[in-house]
């Protein structure tokens, strides 16, 4: 409170904005740190600690693009500034990693979509989602496998891709549920 008067006090002055959005962030209120970082640099340009900051925000939001833009940007400013340059290099690698996982979707979704009644189709699709740490649409996938016909329930329990669904209570009842009844 008392640093949101002071801003509206000296709207001009680059310190107690950036001490603003440093507060902001601090209490994960983003949108608003984001904000006031954007106003630091429209009021001083050549802050290292504001693009910095700003560009950490982005990270965390997988704003990856925006992140890499700043640091770059900054880097080109000031280019000894290590930790610039580790935070870029870390956000293209964030950038590249979160291509590779759209793209893996992607090529799954886009066999699902060839062949929609293909149980095998739809199961693919449900390994790269419990790959990619999405339970939920794993099971989503793998529900429509089974009722599709997907047959194979003893792989489903060795099947590496199904790791993480394994540890879900939602994947021994799935089993139950399906296996043939005696």
């Amino acid at each position: 409170t008392e640093l949101k008067q002071a801003a509206e006090a000296a709207p001009t002055s680059a310190i107690v904005q950036s001490n603003l959005a440093y507060a902001y962030d601090r209490q994960g209120r983003t949108d608003e740190a984001v904000a006031a970082y954007r106003k630091v640099l429209e009021l001083d340009p050549s802050s290292a600690v504001a693009r910095n900051n700003l560009a950490n925000l982005y990270s965390k939001q997988g704003l990856y693009d925006d992140a890499v833009r700043e640091l770059e940007d900054l880097v080109q400013r000031d280019p000894a500034n290590a930790t610039a340059k580790v935070n870029l290099e870390s956000a293209m690698k964030s950038k590249a990693i979160t291509q590779e996982r759209q793209d893996q979707i992607t090529g799954a979704l886009k066999g699902v979509d060839a062949r929609p009644n293909d149980p095998r189709a739809v199961y693919n699709a449900a390994r790269v989602y419990s790959r990619l740490g999405d339970q939920d649409k794993a099971f989503e996938w793998l529900t429509k496998a089974l009722d599709l016909g997907y047959d194979q329930l003893d792989y489903l329990s060795l099947d590496p891709s199904l790791g993480g669904l394994r540890k879900d209570p939602r994947f021994q009842k799935l089993l139950e549920d399906r296996r043939p009844q005696r």
